[in-house]
């Protein structure tokens, strides 16, 4: 969603480099300051001091491992706790998708209201009330869970379900201020080798969060949310040494950049919100994915979510190598491999259950998790690379960019959850349940990548 940073009145609000969140969401930027135009208001940001890089890193790691545990993980939390089948992670998925989405549209007016009422209000004590609700949101299933006696705890779903609503609205909020923080004061190579090293911060912190749920057996996997409020209490430490407001961003943009650059962005732009898509329909099978993949390989079971953050891991080594290699920039390999890599790897983490067994099943049912991690950072860092290089007029506002990425979130569940509910109601073979999702998926895929080629067309 559309953040405010305090800008003063005229200040432009759109985003001239809007760098993309851990969820592919757009940060708020302003312009800088024309002639005669007064500076900000003391204590309300500073044209060109950014926030202390390594404090926005280790708050970033910090909530990254937080937030990874329930979007990485709440599907083996719900499934080990509360005994939730496919269908009802697709359900729980779903609904944070459209929480997401109302979060994206609804916070950002709401923030500019507060700020514009309330001239005490600052970015950084939103950040620190959005701490707090973390911690407060994250008790909510672990109160009604030991509130009950061992044999009736299952019955406390409920409580799963209210606190993953509202934490979904919650991260909409967080990210594009953190980036806001990340971004102002800094522009061009000094932006873009922050964000580099942004990226492997918060997709290495994701590994963690999955790896954090093997010591905890059964039920009480469910403490993984206690160790999350920790880490959201914890960064309050490192939030203290944020200032106030974000620096303002200083426009140092080249005034001509090659038109394939252009159409690149058009085409991530698309792709970006598909590979929510992918990821969130993966999200709902990986625990019944990964105890068959584990059992036919004769390892247990309790490995499930470490060896399921493979993914995570190559989104990690991708970003490195990205960041580095510079022979991608103004070509097609990141939306076409990174396609193929992601439509791929779903069909061969989804299917190697099926028509496989023993390690063979295993090692190509991990290949294929790799290889989505390796396609959704290719994506992003297309995505990213090229909002950074094109600027303000080929980039949508903040909010609807982020809507779009809720889209995303939302319809990935809905590919696992109707063929779910059909094989449920015995209208087809359990069979043709995962030969049907990878189906599901790769058409909408492929509808996306043909819309990208004829936006790619439309942007000169």
């Amino acid at each position: 969603m559309n953040i405010p940073t305090q800008a003063p009145p005229h200040a432009s609000q759109s985003p001239p480099n809007a760098p993309l969140s851990p969820h592919g969401l757009a940060a708020v930027v302003v312009d800088s300051p024309q002639p005669g135009i007064p500076p900000p208001e003391p204590g309300r940001g500073d044209w060109g001091v950014p926030a202390p890089l390594w404090a926005v890193l280790v708050f970033t790691f910090i909530n990254s491992f937080a937030t990874g545990i329930t979007f990485n993980g709440l599907a083996f939390i719900t499934e080990s706790s509360y005994g939730y089948s496919k269908v009802n992670n697709s359900l729980i998925y779903l609904g944070i998708g459209i929480t997401y989405i109302l979060g994206a549209v609804v916070t950002g007016p709401l923030l500019r209201r507060a700020k514009a009422a309330l001239p005490w209000l600052t970015a950084r004590k939103v950040l620190g009330v959005l701490m707090a609700k973390a911690v407060l949101f994250s008790c909510v299933p672990l109160v009604a869970w030991y509130a009950l006696p061992s044999e009736g705890r299952a019955g406390s779903a409920w409580a799963i379900w209210v606190f993953s609503l509202l934490y979904s609205g919650l991260c909409g909020a967080l990210w594009p201020i953190v980036e806001s923080f990340l971004s102002g004061g800094r522009s061009g190579q000094r932006l873009r080798s922050a964000m580099s090293t942004w990226n492997i911060c918060w997709s290495s912190a994701l590994i963690l969060s999955l790896v954090s749920l093997g010591p905890l057996k059964g039920p009480d996997i469910i403490l993984a949310l206690a160790l999350g409020a920790v880490l959201h209490a914890t960064s309050l430490l490192v939030l203290a040494r944020f200032p106030s407001e974000p620096a303002l961003h200083s426009e140092d943009h080249a005034d001509s950049v090659p038109p394939s650059y252009r159409r690149l962005l058009a085409v991530h732009r698309i792709l970006l919100p598909t590979t929510y898509v992918v990821i969130y329909a993966m999200a709902p099978l990986l625990p019944g994915l990964m105890r068959r993949l584990l059992e036919q390989a004769d390892l247990h079971a309790s490995w499930a979510a470490p060896v399921a953050s493979i993914w995570l891991g190559a989104r990690v080594v991708t970003f490195f190598t990205l960041g580095r290699w510079q022979g991608w920039h103004g070509r097609w390999v990141t939306a076409t491999y990174g396609t193929a890599c992601l439509i791929g790897g779903f069909a061969a983490a989804a299917l190697a259950p099926e028509v496989l067994s023993g390690w063979t099943a295993l090692v190509v049912g991990l290949s294929g998790l790799f290889a989505i991690g390796v396609g959704a950072a290719s994506i992003y860092c297309g995505a990213l690379y090229y909002v950074l290089e094109v600027g303000s007029a080929q980039v949508e506002a903040g909010g609807s960019h982020e809507a779009l990425i809720g889209v995303g979130y939302t319809i990935g569940p809905l590919c696992v959850l109707l063929p779910s509910l059909l094989v449920e109601t015995q209208v087809i073979s359990p069979r043709a349940e995962y030969p049907l999702i990878v189906v599901g998926v790769s058409v909408l895929v492929g509808i996306a990548m043909v819309w990208s080629v004829t936006a790619s067309k439309r942007a000169i």
